[in-house]
């Protein structure tokens, strides 16, 4: 049963945004204790709901590392409006504050978590990868894109995407300018839209 549905699920909700406050500010490292403080709660309460920190850990991890769930459906006619709007969701949904700190924490844990680690790519950037790469696949097969490697198109795309702006956050760099996003994405989704443009017939 998850946790968020059983009784006194409002104080599970504070625990579980504490908790993610915390590991974000602190790492694995964070305390229990300290969880309990800000939740508002008593530490046995935490204990009760999720039993250890690790399993603690997890269920903010699997809270906070979530993708971004987007439909991806064809559309004739309408793949660059398409990709663009994906674009600027996928960046604005990566580069959150919230999430840049939770990308922090996790991949400090990995090797104390490696099975959650694993599943977070599965279930986050492997299924943004193949929502998109169906999406090209399905315009390659209309011949309205080179016919390539669709998973790979996609992430490359991704790739791109999010490109150095994230990893510059990851570093403590000040985010992109909200002003120039849109601009800054139809510049990436037409680089893209020109590299795998359908070959013209020789």
């Amino acid at each position: 049963m998850n946790a968020s549905s059983t009784p006194g699920s409002d104080s599970v909700d504070r625990v579980l945004e504490a908790a993610s406050q915390l590991f974000c500010e602190e790492g694995f490292r964070a305390s229990i204790d300290k969880v309990a403080e800000r939740a508002g709660v008593a530490r046995q309460t935490v204990y009760n709901r999720f039993g250890s920190k690790t399993e603690l850990f997890r269920a903010v991890m699997q809270r906070v590392c979530t993708d971004l769930h987007e439909t991806l459906e064809a559309r004739d006619g309408a793949l660059r409006e398409q990709l663009v709007d994906f674009a600027l969701r996928f960046r604005a949904h990566v580069m959150s504050a919230e999430n840049i700190s939770a990308h922090r924490a996790l991949i400090a844990e990995v090797p104390r978590f490696p099975e959650l680690a694993n599943a977070l790519l599965e279930n986050g950037p492997c299924r943004t990868r193949d929502q998109l790469a169906s999406l090209l696949s399905h315009e390659m097969d209309a011949g309205r894109l080179l016919k390539a490697d669709a998973s790979e198109a996609a992430e490359f795309l991704i790739e791109v995407v999010v490109g150095f702006d994230h990893t510059r956050l990851l570093f403590g760099g000040e985010p992109p300018l909200p002003a120039q996003e849109q601009g800054k994405v139809e510049r990436i989704v037409d680089t893209f839209l020109r590299a795998y443009a359908p070959q013209a017939a020789g």
